[in-house]
C-alpha cells in the first residue's frame, strides 16, 4: 500500500531547511506562456506517493549531505562500487549569475532531430546558471542506511553510517535557469547532471548488482525511482522510499546528452504514479529485470501549465563512457 512520505515513524530524524540555497529548488509552480519547447515546465527538484523501502530492496541507495565550498544541501545518491556513489551535479554545485563570457546561442538550426540549446533559450532572460564556472563542492558526506531486522543487529537498524569523500563533477555538467515575460525562473536547460563521490573508505557491506543501461529507454518502459525526500513540505528528508511510473518521452540533446522524462499519474493497476521532488535529486531511476538496470539519475521535478507533473532523468546510457571511468578509477583506490 502506498503512503504518505510525511505520515511515516522516522527512527533518525534530519532536521533541514526545504529552501536549500545553491541547490536546485525552483519557485512553486505558476502558470507559464509556452515555450518553444517545454522540457522543463516550472517546478521543484520526493519520491511521492512512494513505499518505505523496509525490506531494504534498494540499500545502494544513500543520502548525500554537502557542506563545503559555499554550497550546502541535501540529495539522494547511488552506489554503483564500494567506493563510489554517483548523483546530480547540481546537488554538489551552487548556482551563479550570467556573465558576459556565456556567449547567447546563435539561431537554432535544427539537426538529426536532436533539442538545441538555442531553441530551449530562445526569447529567454537567462537569470542564473549552475555548472562548474560556479561553486561546487570538493567533498561530501554519505550515509547509508538499513531498515531490515537482523539478528544481533537491532540497534543498528535504521541507524545512518557515514561515508566521506571527494567531489568529481560531470565536466559538461550545465543547468540554465530563465524566464520568459513574467513568469517566474525555472530550469529551462539542463545537460549532463551528474557528479560522482569517491569516498575514501569502502561502505561497510556489498553493493547490490546494478548494471549500467546498455541502451536508452523507451516510451512506455516501465521504471522505478528511489530517493530520500520528505514528501511534504514541513516533512523530514532521510527515509528511503521508491515508486514507480512509466517514461512518456526521450529527448536527445545536441550535446550527446539526453533527459527523459515520466508523467503518467496512473500505473496500469490504477495505482497513483510517482514523481521526483525535493532531496530526491541524484537519485537512481531504474528498470527492472532479470537484473536491476541503472537508466536515470533525477534531475528535476516539475509541473506544466494545467496542473500536470513530470520528473525528468539525465540519461545514464549517454553518459555510460564517463561512469565506466569514475568506476575504474574507484577501483583503482
Amino acid at each position: 500500500m502506498k503512503e504518505s512520505l510525511g505520515s511515516i515513524p522516522v527512527p533518525w530524524k534530519i532536521t533541514v531547511v526545504l529552501a536549500i540555497a545553491g541547490l536546485v529548488v525552483l519557485p512553486h509552480c505558476a502558470t507559464a506562456s509556452s515555450a518553444p519547447e517545454d522540457m522543463f515546465p516550472q517546478g521543484e527538484p520526493l519520491i511521492y506517493p512512494g513505499q518505505r523501502d523496509a525490506g531494504d530492496r534498494y540499500l545502494s541507495s544513500v543520502m548525500v549531505m554537502v557542506g563545503s565550498s559555499g554550497v550546502s544541501g541535501t540529495c539522494t545518491g547511488i552506489l554503483l562500487h564500494q567506493q563510489l556513489v554517483i548523483t546530480a551535479g547540481h546537488c554538489v554545485c551552487g548556482r551563479r549569475a550570467p556573465r558576459a563570457s556565456d556567449k547567447p546561442p546563435g539561431r537554432p538550426a535544427r539537426k538529426d532531430g536532436s533539442y538545441q540549446k538555442a531553441t530551449a533559450l530562445q526569447g529567454v532572460e537567462v537569470t542564473n546558471i549552475i555548472d562548474t564556472q560556479g561553486p561546487c563542492a570538493t567533498a561530501a558526506d554519505v550515509f547509508t542506511v538499513s531498515y531490515a531486522s537482523s539478528q544481533g543487529q537491532a540497534q543498528e537498524r535504521g541507524k545512518p553510517k557515514a561515508s566521506h569523500g571527494g567531489v568529481m563533477v560531470h565536466p559538461g555538467f550545465e543547468i540554465i535557469f530563465g524566464r520568459r515575460g513574467d513568469e517566474a525562473p525555472h530550469v529551462l536547460w539542463s545537460n549532463a547532471d551528474l557528479a560522482a563521490i569517491l569516498l575514501e573508505e569502502p561502505v561497510p557491506f556489498e553493493v547490490p548488482p546494478l548494471d549500467l543501461a546498455d541502451a536508452e529507454v523507451q516510451a512506455g518502459d516501465l521504471i522505478t525511482m528511489i530517493g530520500f525526500g520528505p514528501g511534504s513540505t514541513f516533512a523530514e528528508y532521510g527515509v528511503r522510499h521508491y515508486g514507480d511510473n512509466k517514461v512518456s518521452r526521450l529527448i536527445l540533446l545536441e550535446t550527446e546528452s539526453a533527459v527523459f522524462r515520466t508523467e503518467e499519474t496512473r500505473l496500469p493497476d490504477g495505482a497513483a504514479a510517482s514523481h521526483a521532488r525535493k532531496g530526491d535529486s541524484g537519485g537512481a531511476c531504474i528498470k527492472k529485470g532479470a537484473r536491476n538496470m541503472l537508466v536515470g539519475i533525477t534531475t528535476v521535478g516539475a509541473q506544466a501549465p494545467g496542473g500536470k507533473e513530470m520528473s525528468i532523468f539525465t540519461s545514464v546510457y549517454s553518459h555510460r563512457r564517463w561512469l565506466l571511468q569514475m568506476l575504474e578509477r574507484a577501483g583503482n583506490m
